[in-house]
């Protein structure tokens, strides 16, 4: 795409057709602000009534490694909502409901009285009762946190002691655990069928061909390296217990299908996979007071167009060496992808105002 970066001398309304300009340009400022706060690189992609930009500035950390929408990025808890799109799906498909206790998903495993009560919808929601990770998971080096070290037969030894401090389901509570245990109930308590059937039953019919937990080895060529917060190089992100919540790879290219297909290009999809992110997106209940909405993983905020407040369906993601957002508004039929490969960035703001402000400049 000849347009990614290269053209900000040569003035974006002299180039382009005021619509696409006025976008690029939009685009070319969140990137600026993001690579102001410390951003190495930053890829994005906007879908605008259909149609769809990227920008891409920058650079991957990787040397040879040219940064386009195509390069890969960790995607942080933006993978929340893929486990969640696979719960909808199934809610959609008749297999589960979004009420059932979360112990008929996990034969065998023993689970104390108030957990019993915990629902899939609660892991999705945050309303379970889990800590964001187990303290035991916490107290290790940043080095023995992958599934290696801490196996899902850890995780689940915690899960069977663990017991909610008041009746569920509890007061909402941002929870890596939570989602964690959601792809294990969705995957017969295996990360693996768990990914595998994110990749049949999401990523494949979508053409989403780069959105991996497990990347092959031309992939893991095309992973951007990271920096954290302070600076540093960040460790390689490890496929760990909770990768339902944290584990997912992709490109801006690959989010910008998703974003298109949440936004209801419905050509070749699946019925289930319509209605499963309908569910994931629109089920839930009101938080802020009424100003918010929590849905499956994703939350409502909103933003003002033209002196109106719009609701925009988002979630960030943030681990050391990668930040990461997804937005959309069926209303605005607008909708961003924003990946970068430092960690610690304003990027839910950046993009909320980028949506914002295409959408005010787009008429």
């Amino acid at each position: 795409m000849w347009w990614r970066g290269a053209i900000l001398g040569l003035g974006l309304a002299a180039l382009l057709p005021e619509g696409r300009a006025s976008v690029l340009g939009a685009m070319r400022d969140a990137a600026t602000e993001l690579r102001a706060d410390g951003a190495p690189g930053v890829s994005m992609a906007v879908v605008v009534r259909g149609r769809t930009y990227f920008w891409s500035e920058g650079s991957s950390g990787r040397p040879g490694l040219v940064l386009d929408e195509r390069t890969l990025f960790e995607t942080a808890s933006i993978s929340k909502v893929f486990t969640t799109t696979l719960l909808g799906i199934d809610v959609a498909r008749g297999v589960r409901s979004l009420h059932d206790p979360i112990g008929k998903s996990l034969p065998g495993v023993p689970l104390c009285s108030r957990m019993q009560r915990a629902t899939l919808e609660m892991l999705a929601t945050f309303t379970a009762g889990l800590p964001g990770l187990p303290p035991d998971f916490r107290a290790l080096p940043s080095s023995e946190q992958g599934v290696d070290f801490y196996s899902v037969a850890d995780f689940l030894r915690f899960v069977s002691r663990w017991q909610p401090a008041t009746n569920l389901p509890a007061p909402r509570a941002y929870s890596d655990a939570s989602v964690g245990l959601l792809g294990l109930c969705l995957g017969d308590l295996r990360l693996g069928t768990w990914e595998s059937r994110l990749r049949r039953r999401i990523f494949l019919p979508l053409g989403m061909r780069d959105t991996e937990v497990s990347l092959t080895s031309v992939q893991q060529r095309r992973l951007a390296a990271g920096v954290t917060g302070a600076g540093e190089p960040a460790p390689p992100w490890p496929v760990d217990a909770f990768a339902a919540a944290d584990g997912v790879k992709s490109t801006a290219a690959d989010l910008a299908r998703f974003v298109r297909a949440l936004l209801g290009e419905r050509a070749g999809m699946p019925a289930a996979l319509a209605a499963g992110m309908r569910i994931a997106t629109d089920s839930g209940f009101p938080i802020f007071g009424g100003h918010g909405f929590q849905a499956l993983a994703w939350t409502w905020a909103s933003v003002s167009v033209r002196g109106a407040q719009e609701w925009v369906i988002t979630k960030n993601g943030n681990i050391p060496g990668f930040s990461s957002q997804i937005s959309f508004s069926r209303d605005l039929e607008i909708g961003a992808a924003i990946l970068s490969n430092r960690g610690d960035l304003p990027i839910r703001t950046v993009e909320l105002n980028l949506l914002a402000r295409i959408a005010r400049e787009r008429d």
